[in-house]
């Protein structure tokens, strides 16, 4: 069981008070794990919004229920619009055209920094490599099992349906 994030508060060798967050779960044996998150490395990533008709590109990897904006891990000194649109073309053959770095629409999750990127691109979709089971374009009304940190990105960019 996921109990989530815990703060708690705790005075240091110096005597300031410090905060700590710590990600925690309750095993089937009943065992509590907990983890210092307080300086965890989020992974970073290059996240792609491309909107097409209205309608928003989304993904799932393989072994996966809920859908994702497309993009992937930031290699080492890549921009993150780099890494957004290698992933494009990497996953789904897309050629990106256009890309338009959104820092205003960046998200800390628990494990991901996604860091947003508006991509113009030509071609169609389609499947490539191993990591993904399906792509959709959504219209952001059918309902539809979502990652949180695609909603809350796809509203910051200004698309109220999600």
């Amino acid at each position: 069981m996921l109990l989530g994030n815990q703060v708690c508060q705790q005075y240091g060798a110096r005597g300031f008070l410090r905060e700590y967050t710590y990600h925690c779960r309750i095993s089937q044996e009943h065992k509590l794990t907990c983890i210092n998150m307080t300086d965890h490395h989020l992974r970073s990533r290059g996240t792609a919004v491309v909107i097409r008709h209205g309608k928003v590109l989304l993904v799932r990897d393989k072994g996966k229920h809920q859908f994702s904006l497309p993009g992937g891990g930031i290699r080492e000194n890549e921009p993150a619009a780099s890494a957004a649109g290698r992933e494009l073309f990497e996953e789904l053959g897309l050629s990106p055209i256009k890309i338009t770095r959104l820092r205003e629409c960046d998200f800390k999750g628990s494990a991901s920094h996604h860091k947003v990127c508006l991509i113009e691109a030509r071609g169609e979709p389609h499947l490539r490599g191993h990591e993904l089971d399906k792509f959709i374009w959504w219209d952001m009304k059918k309902p539809i099992p979502l990652f949180s940190h695609v909603k809350v990105i796809l509203r910051k960019i200004g698309l109220s349906e999600a």
